[in-house]
């Protein structure tokens, strides 16, 4: 694997000008609580460029006038009397079999090196604002504000932040990257396939029944599987689901209401993203039935327009909308015609998001949208996004026919743009009407 993290870090320097020095800082560990951590995560971008995942490391990358290359890795090393209490942390020799950095150094040397590695450099790439390891970042900070002072030189150094030059490349995803998505979206469809074989099992007696219960399902069943959750799970029943980032996921699970999951696993560092609405009941009531079908026509209708050469997240977003527009027409929520609603944005109070987004190893993962003429970016190989209309319809909304309010309705899948069209790898879970309800007999 590390044959890959040397390749990134080649196509990375191929963006650096001669002169210059990258610098990415590891997550640090985070107190939950008095003396109590939260799990460890890396941070994508020095995941991305290293696999290596340790606490406490910083990797920095120098390339010289003459455009000669030097990577250093800082972290803290095996030690003896601290490894009894957290474990055994890598070696030398360790990590750079982990990473194909040659030079390994102890952390607590990055300090001295600074000023020697930034002499005869101009340009620094630097996400200033990251908020692992503040004092630290102000130590560079503080170093480039004063190059002459600090023995750097004259030349004073620019900086620029290092994210978008990452997310050019991020947005491009291997075979192997690939691979891990879809084992996290395997993954994930199971995990969804046991809830609702949960929520079927609860049927009669459901008002003792939680969505805490589901949520507890999903996690158990990415945790079995040698995975965590890419995000916290969304489990939200009936009115609920009308909140779009829904994770209180302590009420009671109504027979009427349908149940909105989303719930996606990460797998080896990377995302899955699947959202599917269920009935509570097992069967959809007519008016369920017909947002449900507008949505996922939009839906369809947004995945088609990835098969096209030309096309766009927006392309995929307004091909989405004008189908979500033209039932919102039929439901009696909007007049007039599709064109007026599209062009006055009518229908922002029932769909209010975006369609989809790229997905990695961020669940809203690092990319770019536009290029540098304000375009939108064409699709390509290799990029990998979610498709995600959805139509909401709180019971605070007085202006709503009865029937239509307290639901909401949200149909997720993650596409692969391929050479000869698309790979959904979401495809295995059911989401037409009569398939769901199928899962419920």
């Amino acid at each position: 694997m590390a044959t890959e993290f040397i390749k990134r870090r080649e196509a990375l320097t191929q963006q650096l000008p001669p002169a210059s020095v990258a610098i990415v800082f590891s997550n640090q560990s985070i107190y939950r609580n008095a003396d109590t951590e939260y799990p460890f995560r890396q941070d994508s971008n020095f995941w991305y460029l290293t696999g290596f995942n340790e606490p406490q490391a910083l990797l920095l990358i120098r390339k010289d006038a003459q455009g000669n290359l030097e990577e250093y890795l800082y972290t803290q090393l095996a030690h003896a009397k601290k490894d009894v209490w957290s474990g055994k942390r890598p070696t030398v020799e360790e990590t750079s079999r982990i990473t194909g950095i040659a030079h390994v150094k102890e952390w607590d040397t990055f300090d001295q090196d600074l000023v020697r590695l930034f002499q005869g450099c101009t340009t620094c790439y630097f996400d200033i604002d990251g908020k692992s390891y503040v004092k630290e970042r102000k130590r560079v900070l503080g170093i480039l504000a004063d190059a002459d002072r600090h023995g750097v030189g004259a030349a004073i150094m620019s900086i620029h932040k290092l994210a978008p030059l990452l997310a050019r490349l991020r947005m491009y995803k291997s075979e192997s990257e690939i691979r891990l998505m879809k084992k996290a979206a395997q993954i994930s469809i199971h995990a969804h396939k046991c809830a609702v074989a949960s929520l079927r099992s609860h049927v009669k007696e459901i008002n003792k029944f939680y969505e805490y219960q589901l949520a507890a399902d999903i996690v158990y069943a990415f945790t079995k599987a040698g995975a965590n959750w890419a995000y916290l799970p969304i489990v939200a029943g009936g009115n609920n689901a009308c909140t779009l980032h829904y994770t209180k996921n302590n009420a009671v699970l109504l027979t009427e209401d349908l149940c909105l999951i989303d719930a996606g696993a990460e797998c080896d560092y990377y995302a899955a993203d699947i959202t599917r609405c269920y009935p509570i009941s097992g069967t959809f009531s007519p008016i369920q039935k017909d947002i449900y079908e507008i949505v996922l026509q939009a839906q369809l209708t947004a995945i088609e327009e990835i098969n096209k050469a030309d096309a766009t997240m927006l392309s995929i977003h307004m091909a989405a909308v004008k189908v979500l527009v033209a039932g919102l027409i039929d439901l009696k929520v909007l007049k007039g015609s599709i064109e007026e609603n599209v062009a006055q944005k009518a229908y922002g109070d029932f769909f209010m998001h975006g369609t989809g987004h790229f997905l990695g190893l961020d669940v809203h993962d690092a990319a770019i949208y536009k290029d540098t003429n304000g375009r939108p970016v064409v699709l390509t190989e290799g990029m990998v996004v979610t498709v995600e209309p959805g139509l909401y319809f709180p019971k605070e909304n007085d202006s709503l026919p009865e029937e239509l309010r307290g639901i909401g309705i949200r149909i997720e899948d993650d596409i692969v743009k391929t050479a000869s069209g698309i790979d959904i790898l979401t495809q295995d879970l059911p989401k037409n009407v009569v398939d769901i309800e199928k899962m419920f007999m």
